[in-house]
């Protein structure tokens, strides 16, 4: 059996911070077999999940439908992955919602100056609680002042 799957530029994409779905609507995907054009209907599965970091499908498992007529064919993720051509049209019809070295190093230096901030007041906070167990007034009413 000859298989070739074709991907307009039509799918909807929904980003998470973590991954891409990519929703099928019928007739998003032709999986031409054996020479017959066959139409992807969403009986089964109907999205694509893709990490965002590891660029790696991540839903292999999941059943998606094609129909010609009254024929339709299942095919596994895992199928879909090995016809040729299949995951370079994916990838193109997604590579700009994939994260970029630059927006992670960014993201992570955002996070690490949150966490400081958030020990940083925490600290203070333990200052506070001891100062005010040595009744010292002078420390209590800096500390105090620094949370604010």
């Amino acid at each position: 059996m000859e298989v070739t799957v074709d991907f307009p530029k039509a799918c909807f994409i929904k980003t998470f911070p973590r991954h891409i779905h990519v929703m099928l609507a019928a007739a998003d995907i032709t999986a031409i077999i054996d020479g017959t054009d066959f139409k992807f209907i969403p009986i089964h599965s109907n999205e694509i999940r893709i990490n965002r970091k590891t660029k790696q499908i991540e839903n292999k498992d999941e059943l998606y439908a094609f129909q010609k007529g009254t024929d339709i064919i299942n095919l596994t993720m895992t199928e879909l992955i090995s016809i040729p051509g299949f995951l370079p049209q994916l990838h193109r019809l997604v590579e700009s919602y994939f994260h970029k070295p630059r927006v992670e190093e960014e993201m992570r230096r955002q996070e690490t100056e949150e966490l400081i901030e958030l020990l940083e007041k925490d600290n203070i906070k333990r200052l506070i609680n001891i100062a005010l167990d040595e009744r010292d007034e002078p420390a209590f009413m800096e500390l105090s002042r620094l949370l604010q």
